[in-house]
Formats: C-alpha cells, structure tokens, sequence
C-alpha cells in the first residue's frame, strides 16, 4: 500500500514539472494547422504573385526600390530559438520565416514560399568587429548554407555586435560598399537550434555577444497569435502567428501573371538593370496621370513655356538711323498737321558737305582729317529745341544746300581760299558802304 501511494507521489510530480518549467525545446504553432492558400490570401494586398517556370508560384512585394529582406523595416531580438527577426510589416510573419529569397534583375526581390517555420532563414558571419547577415538562396538549407556556396556580396548586411539588438540599428549601418573586404575578414557562423529533425541557423549565441559588448543579452519568450497580422514584444514575449502550414494542391493563388521571363539564379544587386518594380511604377495609373508630354526642340525655339514673351508686330522693318532727325509731331496734335518730311536718301550729300568750297586751281585738295570720337563735335542741342518747327523749303519742296539757324550771319569765306579779282571786290563793297555811312 506505501509503495502504491508513493509511485503516485512520483508520477504527479514529473506531471507538475512537466507543466510548470518551460520546454527547452520550441516547436510552430501545436495545435494550428492550415493550408497553403493562406499565403496567396494574406499576401495578395502586398504583392504580385508571379507563376515561373522554375520555382512555381512566387511572390514580388510591393515594397519600393529600397527594400531588402532581413534589413527594411525590422530588427534582431535574441529568443529560445537563437536569433529571430521581428518585421514591422504587417504580412512579415509569412515571408520572413517561410521560405527563401532571391534577387533577380528583372523582378527585383522574390519569395519563394515553403512550408517550413523557422526564427529567420539566413546565414551569419562573425568577427571581432562585425556581425552580419544575409538571405538563404532558393534551395539552400541550413548545413549548405555553412559551406562554399555563390552568395552576391551585397546581400550582406554588416553591423557592429554593439548594435545588432538595437531598435534603430541601421542609424549606424553604412551600406554594402565595404563588403568584400569585410568578408574577407569574417568567418561563418555555425551554431544551430535542432528541433524534431529540423535544423535552424541560430546564429550568434548569448553568451558571444555578451563577450564582445560587456552587457547582458535579453532572451524572449515567443507567444502564439491566432490569426495573421503585425508581430508584437510585450513584457519580453513575441506575439506572432506561425501556424503548421500544409500544401495540398488545391489552392488556388489569386491574379497570378505568367513570368515574363524567368527567374534566373541569385543575382547582385548592383546589377544596373531596371527592376520589374519600377516599371509598374511607371505604368500606374497615378503616374500616367501625371505624365508629362515630351517636348519638341523646334516649337520650343518659337515657344517658350516658361518665360512668356510680348508679341511682335509681323514685318516691321527696322526704322533707319537718321543723323539729327527732325523731330515729327504726334497725331491728334489740336492745331497742327502732319506734313511728310523727305529723309535724306542714300549718296546724297549732307548740308555740311556741300558747304565746303572748293580750292583754287592749281593747289593739291588734301584729305579730311581723320578725328578721334572723343574729337567729334557734339551736336547742339539748339537744333532739336523745337520739335514741331520746320526747315524752309523751295518751291520745289526740296530742302535748301544749306540750312542755318536764324540770327545767325551768314560766314564769308576766308580770304586764303579766294582769288586777288574777288578780294578787290569785297574791298571795293566795304570802302563803299563805309562813304555811305
């Protein structure tokens, strides 16, 4: 009868332990299991699901030129599991933890889904000074993963072991242009998490990282959600949902296009080549909205769209330049008409050329002196005092040989210029007028 009672004692004591301590090792979700038409369901909203030759059904998110898996909008927290990462998106609870990526140049970023649940699918590197990261190509598993295997160089993401844990971690993440040498310099990271024959990459342990940042690591607990949706930490436990997925063949993926061409094997990202992603960006509606026509170098010469210029009157000659214009009234003048006045024309004399005499017979004519412009006489500003009045015409309305202002004496010429009949002629007339006086 003591034995009876005591191998009772014994056996509800290894039931309470069993309920009470926490199972060292974790499993997906008991108890919940679905079908593969969940990811075509939760993930349509964000992406387009693509049918390739090679791989099947596959889905490109819509996530902007910039995103990049395990990087975009996340972070690393330590679990049971090992290293596990926590997306902010709201479908991150199927693609990081579901299958593997790829980069193709066409396509940009893919997932290629799988049914296996995992803390993250990524291989890890280590050194003194850097931890890093980068994505499982399509096929690859865990133990292929620590050997020799083609992995562009920038799809790793190298972060000092001081920050990997932080929130805003990529405040101090300087890009993939340094890491080829970093590689160089770093070595794989083995460490796994073995559970009912599945083995996990766990990345870098606890205790490792304590080593190298002299500062505790918090380890969380994970907790299970019951429908899809944004994963939450909440007093040190992860709320996700990661149920058992199973594939049965009857699902039926929504709006899923045909490949334009198929996705070839993992590429760099530097590739240059314009990715499908920024085509559909182009070709969306919005943008075609706001698609601005091209614009023509020959109607841009006669058009100018961004500086409006006055119109021109259509086959107005330049007016010519005149010497000393005389000045016309305006019309509508009261008391005064518009009379045409003759502009000199082309080889004809000026009033100052005619008045100049000619040297006697016999002397040499010598050419005008050449002046300098600061030489030049400057015009008097008597002549355009009055804009309205006339020059004195003949009878034949042609302007007189010389034209001089009134109350002005006529100028004789000097006596160097004439001859000895016309100098005793002037003499004569002087002495003349002199006996009149």
């Amino acid at each position: 009868m003591k034995k009876t009672i005591q191998k009772l004692k014994l056996l509800l004591c290894v039931v309470f332990l069993s309920i009470t301590l926490p199972s060292q090792k974790a499993n997906a979700q008991p108890g919940a299991s679905v079908s593969y038409q969940v990811f075509y369901d939760d993930l349509s909203p964000y992406g387009q699901w693509i049918e390739d030759p090679a791989y099947g059904n596959v889905w490109v998110p819509s996530a902007g030129n910039s995103f990049r898996p395990y990087d975009t909008d996340g972070h690393w927290v330590m679990t049971e599991y090992g290293n596990m990462w926590v997306s902010d998106y709201a479908w991150g609870w199927a693609p990081f933890h579901y299958g593997r990526w790829t980069f193709d140049s066409f396509y940009g970023w893919v997932w290629i889904p799988d049914t296996d649940w995992g803390p993250a699918w990524v291989t890890w590197r280590s050194s003194n000074d850097y931890y890093g990261w980068a994505p499982m190509g399509p096929g690859v598993s865990v133990s292929m993963s620590f050997g020799n295997y083609y992995q562009p160089d920038d799809w790793w993401v190298f972060i000092s072991p001081a920050y990997i844990y932080h929130p805003h971690w990529h405040n101090y993440y300087h890009g993939p242009r340094g890491n080829t040498v970093i590689i160089q310099h770093t070595t794989i990271i083995n460490n796994t998490y073995v559970d009912n024959h599945r083995t996990y990459a766990a990345g870098p342990r606890a205790a490792e990282v304590k080593k190298l940042t002299n500062k505790e690591v918090t380890i969380y607990k994970v907790g299970n959600e019951n429908k899809p949706g944004r994963t939450a930490i909440t007093n040190n436990v992860i709320s996700m949902y990661r149920p058992s997925v199973e594939k049965s063949g009857k699902e039926i993926a929504p709006q899923v296009k045909k490949a334009e061409r198929p996705i070839g094997k993992p590429q760099p990202m530097g590739t240059g080549v314009k990715t499908r992603q920024d085509q559909n960006r182009n070709e969306s509606p919005a943008n075609k909205e706001k698609k601005i026509p091209e614009r023509n170098p020959e109607q841009d010469k006669h058009n100018d769209r961004t500086t409006p210029q006055r119109e021109q009157p259509a086959n107005k000659d330049p007016e010519p330049r005149i010497q000393n214009p005389v000045r016309q009234p305006k019309e509508g003048t009261p008391n005064e008409e518009k009379k045409d006045i003759e502009t000199p024309k082309e080889n004809t004399p000026s009033p100052r050329e005619e008045h100049q005499t000619l040297p006697p017979d016999g002397q040499q004519q010598m050419p005008p002196k050449e002046q300098h412009p600061r030489e030049m006489p400057m015009p008097d500003p008597k002549e355009n005092s009055a804009p309205n009045q006339e020059q004195p015409r003949h009878e034949n309305n042609q302007l007189p040989r010389e034209v001089r202002p009134p109350n002005v004496p006529e100028q004789k010429p000097s006596k160097g210029n004439r001859g000895k009949k016309e100098v005793k002629q002037e003499n004569k007339r002087v002495e003349k007028n002199q006996d009149k006086k």
